[in-house]
């Protein structure tokens, strides 16, 4: 049995009889507890006396039990609260049952609990405080009784394996709920509320919200990413909607301003993509496409208007018409693989931006031909879908259409879309094949940027431009054609394609961008046609497996010298081959600059000779030469860009064929030459 109980320096120690000369510290009590223990009785609990006279409760020994039961009274009394860090990291505990004399869930009760699955938290409690339940990763359901009033800042903060939160109370009670923040409102895990019904135990999904007229104020994150609602009502008795209330209710298509409100905080509506109807009663001026104002509630909204619902519910396709357009605004029903019907009161549509956003349901969309556009973001992050089948009849493929759509395996563009849209296909990280039909002209920025798995794509000869970044970070595309058609190659188009082997530019290009083929890895070859006129910055930079560069010889402005590119005159040298075996390379007579990064990363170069004639050596031009150990540097050098010799560890030897005043008056800022590395001046060997 105990023999006593007692808190040194604010940790709580356990004297059992059999052993009193053997004290048990078993844990530290909180700042915030009350600072004397009555006694552990035989059950395990810690119980404290409370002010009022009642008990709070402590877990004990009982922390490492799977099930507890918490008893309604100790000595008589009441046990009415949890006391903070109660049960805190009781890994074993799977089920708590709270009794209904409990008033209040103290900070951190039922923190860090990962063995907690379900929680009902019973009609007696008004208050759970701050981080109660945090860390409880698996708590997949949790009932909310109507008499709580206020729940803690970070109250169900990291609980990401809810899905479900149900509530005793009605719609006014909810609303009169306090949320420290997001955090404190489960439905930000959970994106899941269901309400009671009045008179029976059944609960139900919140889809259509009505606020009734007795609610005066919506609080601070009351509805915060309710991503089943589609459709909310104000009463006429709300004059406040209160800061991220609405917050990220993703499925949100309809909502109107009751006429009380006079007030919408900040973010109230954040987040809220398909909210494309605002009915507005209030005397607030509402704009549709504003963000920050009256709580982004009309920031992407398609109409704002004071009379009756124009949404309109066909077979769970929810349709707007705006002047002579109609628009597909929302998904809900249930199916997983789609037809989209084939139009809309005998007229074609459009499908509006963030029309399926976020639906990882849908696995087929057959895209039907009474569609002629789909809009910026439409299928964003629709995590399951993988097959798309778009018609000819779509003239426009919006920004982002099909941003984060992990599934999606392969894609053929019909000729009838006139451009891909900006990062259309971004992080469409298993799509594995793209088809461009012809009649495709443009091809947007950052289009199939990060797709990593796909290996082939066809562009046809109707396409004249390719954007920034198109196939940045391709890593598994091998090869690909650019038609006779494309006049320039963005910035960055082929960035970090490290399985690309070999390009041949054709005729029709005239400009190669910034970085376009950085970090091609296993690029071991690329010919540059007669007619282009200018590569940028850093094209060829971190291509380490670039043996050889190879130029028409009608080409006007560069030219290859053994393997290398320089300016037609041969007075710049533009880029070394980089992936060469050569261990030594001596710059030809006559060249008088070397450009930026032009040997960059060059791990087999151990020695370079630079001539008189050079006057200017760019910067970063020698990054990364871990194996150079000397190099020599003509009189005639007058500058030394930044970073020329950074991560140079094995340069030891600078042979200057000027005297130390030259070395001096040479502009060398930041040119980063090892403290190591010893200058030897009036060289004159070879």
């Amino acid at each position: 049995g105990i023999l006593k109980t007692e808190i040194i320096d604010g940790y709580l120690w356990i004297t059992y009889t059999d052993a009193p000369e053997n004290p048990i510290k078993i844990g530290k009590v909180s700042s915030d507890a009350p600072d004397t223990s009555d006694e552990i009785d035989d059950s395990g609990f810690d119980f404290y006396p409370l002010p009022d006279g009642t008990y709070g409760v402590k877990a004990g020994r009982t922390q490492y039990l799977e099930e507890i039961v918490i008893p309604s009274a100790y000595k008589g009394k009441s046990v009415t609260q949890i006391l903070p860090d109660a049960f805190k990291e009781a890994k074993n505990l799977t089920e708590i049952t709270i009794p209904d004399s409990v008033t209040s869930i103290s900070s951190s009760a039922f923190s860090n609990c990962d063995s907690l699955t379900s929680v009902t938290i019973p009609n007696s409690v008004k208050s759970i405080g701050e981080d109660a339940f945090r860390g409880c990763s698996r708590l997949t359901s949790v009932t909310i009784p109507n008499s709580v009033t206020s729940i803690g800042e970070r109250a169900f903060y990291e609980c990401s394996s809810l899905t479900s939160v149900y509530y005793d109370g009605d719609i006014a009670s909810w609303c009169n709920i306090s949320f420290g923040d997001d955090d404190a409102n489960p439905v930000y895990y959970a994106k899941k509320l269901y309400i009671k019904k009045s008179g029976t135990n059944e609960y139900e999904l919140l889809t259509n919200l009505v606020i009734p007229d007795s609610v005066t104020e919506i609080k601070d994150y009351a509805f915060r990413s309710c991503s089943n609602l589609t459709s909310v009502t104000i009463g006429s008795g709300v004059t406040s909607i209160g800061e991220s209330a609405f917050w990220d209710c993703s499925s949100l298509t309809s909502v109107m301003i009751g006429s009380g409100v006079t007030r919408i905080d900040s973010y109230a509506f954040e987040g809220c993509y398909k909210l494309a109807e605002v009915i507005n009663k209030s005397s607030l001026t509402v704009t549709k496409g504003t963000y920050y104002s009256n709580g982004n509630v009309a920031c992407y909204a398609l109409e704002v208007h004071n009379g009756e619902s124009k949404i309109v519910n066909k077979n769970g396709y929810l349709f707007y018409t705006v002047g002579e357009v109609n628009y597909l605004v929302n998904y809900i029903g249930s199916d997983t693989e789609l037809t989209l019907p084939a139009n809309y009161n005998e007229e074609n549509y459009v499908i509006n931006k963030y029309a399926f956003y976020n639906n990882d349901k849908i696995t087929k969309v057959t895209i039907s031909d009474g569609v002629t556009s789909i809009g910026e973001y439409a299928f964003r992050s629709c995590s399951n879908l993988a097959n798309v089948i778009i018609p000819n009849s779509v003239t426009n493929m919006g920004d982002y259409a099909f941003v984060y759509c992990d599934s999606l395996t392969s894609i053929t563009i019909p000729g009838s879309v006139t451009s891909i849209g900006s990062s259309a296909f971004y992080y469409c990280s298993n799509l594995t094949s793209v088809t461009i039909s012809s009649g495709v002209k443009g091809i947007g920025s950052y289009a199939f940027d990060r797709c990593s798995k796909l290996v082939s794509v066809t562009i046809p000869n109707s396409v004249a431009s390719i954007d920034v970044y198109a196939f940045r970070f391709c890593t598994s595309l091998t090869s690909v054609i650019i038609p006779n058609s494309v006049m320039s190659i963005r910035d960055g188009t082929f960035k970090d394609c490290s399985g690309l082997t070999s390009v041949t530019i054709p005729n029709s290009v005239t400009s190669i961008g910034n970085e376009v083929f950085r970090d091609c890895t296993n690029l071991t070859s690329i010919t540059i046609s007669s007619s282009v006129t200018s590569i940028g910055d850093e094209a060829l930079r971190g291509c380490t497996s670039l043996t050889s560069i190879t130029v028409d010889t009608n080409n006007s402005t560069y030219k290859s010298i053994d393997g290398n590119l320089y300016s037609k005159d041969g007075k710049t040298l533009i880029q070394y081959a980089i992936g060469k075996n050569d261990i030594s390379f001596a710059i030809p007579d006559g060249v008088t600059s070397i450009c930026d990064w032009a040997f960059y990363d060059c791990d087999n170069l151990t020695s370079v000779t630079i001539p008189d004639s050079v006057t200017s050596i760019g910067g970063y031009v020698f990054y990364y030469c871990d194996s150079l150990t000397s190099v020599r540097i003509g009189s005639g050098v007058t500058s030394i860009g930044s970073y020329a010799f950074y991560s140079c560890d094995s340069l030891t030897s600078i042979k200057y064929r000027g005297t130390e005043e030259q070395w001096g008056n040479i502009s060398k800022s930041n040119a980063n030459i090892p403290y190591a590395c010893v200058i030897t001046y009036n060289y004159t060997g070879e």
